[in-house]
């Protein structure tokens, strides 16, 4: 018996400091036993959930570090300064006379005639500029091979379950998309505004082929991020009890509420605003000069009516933030309604608190870049909440996302055993507070059908 008592101490000891380096709370032993794990059923093999789950979150900085010298590059107008694209090629010019030919180059196109040449732009500006859009551009190519490489280590390795597998090369053949459309998106930029249907004629990239580009990496970014989540953190089996599934189910549909309405649409307009340098178009907040909203005055009637809402700068800005403001008031209301879930996990409410003051936060930037649009530092910090507070809500998302199936079968089979008349309650009738109907009907089929 004391030999059984010493192994099972020893066991115990091995186990907490397994949980210890993969980051698990110091009160893992309150928590539930796991009994099985989807992580290692459908995404890694057992012990090797960190490394991989590491090297996602390290590539999802990299993309987050993309997101923003691409708002960089934009707001300082660099984006069109390589008029060529060479996937082969990876250094700037070595000499005076290669850049003297990239000069030329640069000088066939409209932003150089409209714009640049009416500044005196000399080949030292050019290089300046042409620089950032390099960096931007090399930045991308050293993301594939970030992902690229370690990802064909793990594949021969076989650290990656087949379901993994199928993810990691979708979101491969996604990135490289991404590139086609960045080049797709600058080649917008480098014809004559004057033969588009555009109603900016100045040499801009399209607003419609940047708000693309851009979604597209914010989603590259999201689901990258996510998946390093699901590594690196213990399982949500191990935190759901009866007592707190309600709970979370509950923060979990306000946070949905929040990620599928006004969210993508705030993102979407931002995009256009900043595709179509509306920062400039009205500096005053919260007023639209002297009115409250924008009026029949501000629209232009000689485009179709919906292109005031992509490319009337006026129109497009004020919506922008119109939205943005709804938004925060709706997300800051539910502060009450998570202020009830009394058996939140702790780090359930720490990661609502910190979405929420990245919208207030998000929210004070944008009314400054309202008032001083012209700090390029500050432009581009707007881009950076933007893309930490999406952070913040796939955190927040993640703490409470749902549980195996197979866990409330668990649960329940417990609770029919230790507490007969409550289980008899709960199966007796649907309650949407405690589990969702696709759950109920899961555990329904399971003990009320046997």
């Amino acid at each position: 018996m004391n030999t059984l008592a010493k192994l099972a101490t020893q066991k115990s000891h091995s186990l907490r400091q397994s949980l210890t380096k993969r980051n698990f709370s110091s009160h893992s032993f309150k928590e539930n036993p796991i009994i099985f794990n989807k992580i290692n059923e459908f995404y890694v093999i057992k012990g090797k959930e960190r490394v991989v789950g590491l090297w996602l979150l390290g590539v999802s900085a990299t993309v987050f570090s993309m997101i923003i010298l691409g708002g960089y590059t934009r707001l300082t107008r660099s984006g069109l300064s390589m008029v060529k694209w060479h996937p082969h090629r990876v250094g700037l010019p070595k000499n005076n006379e290669e850049w003297e030919a990239e000069f030329e180059e640069y000088k066939k196109f409209p932003e150089w005639y409209m714009v640049n040449q009416h500044k005196a732009m000399d080949v030292e500006g050019f290089k300046q500029i042409y620089f950032i859009e390099w960096a931007h551009r090399i930045l991308g190519r050293a993301i594939g091979g970030v992902f690229m490489g370690p990802l064909a280590y793990f594949w021969i390795r076989g650290y990656l379950q087949p379901k993994m597998k199928r993810n990691l090369l979708l979101l491969l053949g996604f990135g490289a998309f991404q590139g086609f459309a960045g080049w797709w998106m600058v080649k917008s930029g480098l014809v004559n505004k004057e033969q588009t249907k555009e109603l900016d004629k100045t040499p801009n990239v399209s607003p419609y082929r940047l708000t693309f580009h851009a979604y597209n990496a914010y989603i590259i970014y999201g689901v990258l991020f996510w998946m390093s989540l699901h590594l690196l953190r213990r399982p949500q089996e191990a935190v759901i009890t009866m007592k707190n599934m309600a709970d979370h189910n509950a923060m979990r549909k306000i946070l949905g509420r929040a990620a599928h309405g006004l969210f993508p649409i705030v993102l979407l307009t931002g995009f256009f605003t900043a595709g179509i340098q509306g920062r400039f178009a009205v500096n005053t907040f919260p007023k639209v000069g002297p009115h409250w909203f924008y009026n029949s005055n501000h629209l232009n009637w000689d485009i179709p009516f919906w292109k005031n809402f992509t490319e009337n700068k006026l129109v497009v800005q004020v919506t922008h933030r119109t939205l943005a403001v709804l938004f925060s008031i709706f997300a800051v209301k539910s502060i009450l309604e998570v202020n009830k879930l009394a058996n939140l996990s702790p780090i359930a409410k720490k990661s609502y608190y910190f979405f929420i003051s990245t919208i207030i936060l998000q929210v004070l930037i944008g009314m400054h870049v309202v008032w001083f649009p012209n700090p390029v530092p500050l432009a581009n910090s707007h881009q950076a909440g933007a893309v930490t507070l999406l952070t913040a809500l796939l955190f927040a998302m993640h703490t409470c996302r749902k549980v195996d199936p197979r866990h409330i079968k668990n649960l329940l089979g417990k609770m029919r055993v230790e507490d007969p008349q409550g289980f008899h309650n709960m199966m007796q009738k649907f309650n949407k507070h405690t589990m969702s109907k696709k759950e109920y009907e899961y555990a329904k089929k399971e003990f009320m059908q046997k």
